[in-house]
């Protein structure tokens, strides 16, 4: 089924609405007064505003088409007049539709200069980035194990008071954090991939040792923590990184969601099988494919003789990568024209 949402960070179409006014970058100092987008609050792409920026170069430089800006000002409702952008003003982009062509432009009888633009290249905002999960091939060794919550609640949230059994005598630090994590293997058995899916369901800050048990409050939580929860250090993870829109083909395989959802749409975490020894790196964005099937009817000829046609595959949407591990990456959906599931190709 085809979808029609998409994250805050696209829009799915813009109205071919042609202006021919240029929206030049004011360097008065002056200041808006709406609110930026922040990427320590907000998930998305974004580009920071050059002194000589203006929407229409951008949509040049950044999607091969001067016609795409009035996207861009759809997306930055806080710029009230798109003739004037500021400096040092952080706004919000979109990647362009894979599957959308570009017209090339018409042959000119005259030499005119050539201008070389400075590369357009926009970052990525996730905060959340240090809470994703990730697979490596064994699991990782645990610090110790949640006993309890202090006043024996099923419910365990932010601020509460929680007991732990360490490892082993000073493998938890007072005044440290650290991450809860639970565990469960991934299989792919067409492709032979196995491992380990790390979930992180939050962190906790060690208050007291108190020897064969410490105390600790929980900072946050994404996911409900358990009794028998284990702990591991905590990884920091840079949350806004730059984006490569191109890199070499991989011919990866969509293993799962995080949390196992048969349909991977729009802002899902999942993982995908190949990673650092591939030469993957945060911010890569890939395709993904899914095989397009003939209806049944096409499959057989005038005379009900049965045959195969191979059709090239559907776009499925887009996913950038946030973690790599050697054989693995954790990555984001940021786009789907279909729903995505476990098996889909991605390159």
């Amino acid at each position: 089924m085809l979808r029609k949402s998409a994250l805050v960070i696209f829009i799915t179409l813009f109205s071919s609405l042609a202006f021919f006014n240029f929206c030049s970058a004011d360097t008065s100092g002056k200041t808006t007064t709406a609110k930026d987008f922040d990427p320590n609050e907000d998930t998305g792409f974004f580009y920071t505003i050059q002194k000589g920026d203006t929407l229409w170069d951008l949509s040049q430089r950044f999607y091969s088409s001067e016609w795409d800006w009035p996207g861009l000002w759809e997306m930055n409702q806080e710029i009230k007049n798109p003739h004037w952008i500021y400096p040092g003003k952080v706004i919000r982009v979109y990647l362009k539709d894979p599957t959308k062509k570009i017209k090339p432009p018409e042959p000119k009888q005259e030499m005119e200069p050539i201008i070389v633009q400075p590369p357009f290249i926009p970052k990525f905002a996730y905060p959340m980035i240090d809470m994703v999960g990730f697979i490596r091939p064994q699991t990782i060794e645990s610090l110790g194990r949640i006993i309890k919550e202090e006043d024996s609640n099923l419910m365990i949230g932010t601020d509460d008071l929680i007991f732990i059994r360490p490892a082993s005598e000073g493998s938890l630090a007072e005044g440290t954090i650290y991450h809860v994590f639970e565990t469960e293997p991934v299989q792919d058995m067409e492709t032979g991939f196995s491992g380990i899916k790390h979930l992180i369901k939050g962190s906790i800050e060690i208050i007291e040792d108190k020897g064969t048990y410490v105390k600790a409050v929980v900072k946050k939580t994404i996911r409900e923590f358990r009794e028998g929860d284990r702990i591991m250090p905590y990884f920091d993870r840079e949350p806004v990184f730059e984006v490569v829109k191109n890199p070499q083909t991989i011919d990866a395989v969509m293993l799962c969601s995080e949390d196992n959802h048969l349909m991977i749409n729009n802002g899902f975490i999942a993982f995908m099988d190949r990673g650092r020894r591939s030469n993957i790196e945060q911010g890569h964005i890939y395709t993904v494919y899914q095989d397009n099937l003939p209806l049944q009817s096409s499959n057989t000829d005038i005379f009900n003789n049965h045959k195969e046609v191979a059709l090239e595959p559907l776009i499925a949407g887009q996913v950038i990568v946030l973690h790599t591990e050697e054989d693995s990456s954790t990555i984001m959906v940021v786009s789907s024209r279909y729903d995505i599931q476990a098996g889909d190709m991605i390159n």
